[in-house]
């Protein structure tokens, strides 16, 4: 059984929005793919491009590809979030504050399982006038 601690999970699940070599896109969208030990992270969505007004459908799997289970905690976070930010700008929607009833701090994968969460996220104009200028 493995345990990993917080701050691991942060750079785990917090990087995979960032992990550009990764990103196969798609006919629309987009899938990203990165490994961590045993586990597969995917995050997906199908548009390659934010417009204002058009929703974006966003997808975030975790498999335990390996023979033993995994477990994830955190006190302080939720082990499995999807964070929208605008580049150079904060966070504009995220998972969890959308889903409190769905949140966990602590989440187990036995061999061959898998987790997903799903987030709609429809751009909207006030999000882009605080970006910042080049």
């Amino acid at each position: 059984m493995n345990k990993t601690h917080p701050r691991i999970l942060i750079i785990v699940f917090g990087t995979i929005l960032i992990l550009c070599g990764c990103v196969i896109l798609q006919t629309q969208g987009a899938i990203a793919k990165s490994n961590y030990d045993t586990l597969g992270l995917w995050l997906e969505s199908d548009r390659t491009r934010a417009q204002i007004g058009i929703p974006i459908q966003i997808r975030y799997a975790v498999k335990n590809m390996g023979e033993r289970t995994w477990i994830l905690e955190s006190l302080d976070t939720p082990v499995m979030d999807i964070n929208v930010q605008i580049p150079g700008g904060s966070v504009v929607l995220n998972w969890a504050s959308q889903n409190p009833d769905k949140v966990s701090h602590r989440l187990e994968w036995q061999p061959g399982e898998s987790k997903t969460i799903e987030l709609v996220w429809t751009p909207k104009q006030e999000e882009y006038t605080t970006m910042p200028t080049a």
